[in-house]
């Protein structure tokens, strides 16, 4: 009646190279080495971009600290806001494109870096108030 159905083989020569106990055994370790050196570099990729946006909130949240200290000094010293304490104010956010606000209780902006770094060709540009944004009471 007809041949029977035969597996059709992709290649005699490839057919015979996967016979081996050992060719199998090493494509089989390829491949999950393979796929463990891929699952590896996504999870450390996911974890490094946390641990870095945790060190640069902390640096914000640093320089807040450090800006509230300074501006304190000066607002005790004068016995309040002046002028002439935020002409004394290091300027933050020139080169870096970080911007200092400092709000009163109301959220009334009483100082704005960002003119300083306008003034110096800089361009600062502030999102709107949310709770990421460091902050730090100044008295």
């Amino acid at each position: 009646m007809g041949d029977p159905v035969r597996a059709v083989s992709l290649s005699p020569m490839l057919g015979r190279v996967f016979r081996t106990l050992t060719t199998r055994l090493t494509v089989a370790f390829a491949a999950v080495a393979l796929l463990t050196a891929g699952l590896s570099a996504i999870i450390l990729s996911a974890v490094w971009a946390q641990l870095f946006d945790q060190y640069v909130r902390d640096g914000l949240q640093s320089t807040a600290v450090g800006a509230a200290h300074i501006i304190g000094k000066y607002y005790e010293r004068d016995g309040g806001w002046s002028v002439h304490a935020f002409s004394q104010m290091p300027r933050f956010g020139i080169m870096s494109g970080l911007g200092l606000h400092v709000l009163n209780e109301e959220n009334f902006v009483i100082y704005d870096d960002s003119v300083a770094g306008e003034l110096m060709g800089g361009v600062v540009s502030f999102p709107q108030a949310t709770g990421g944004m460091p902050r730090e009471p100044v008295v």
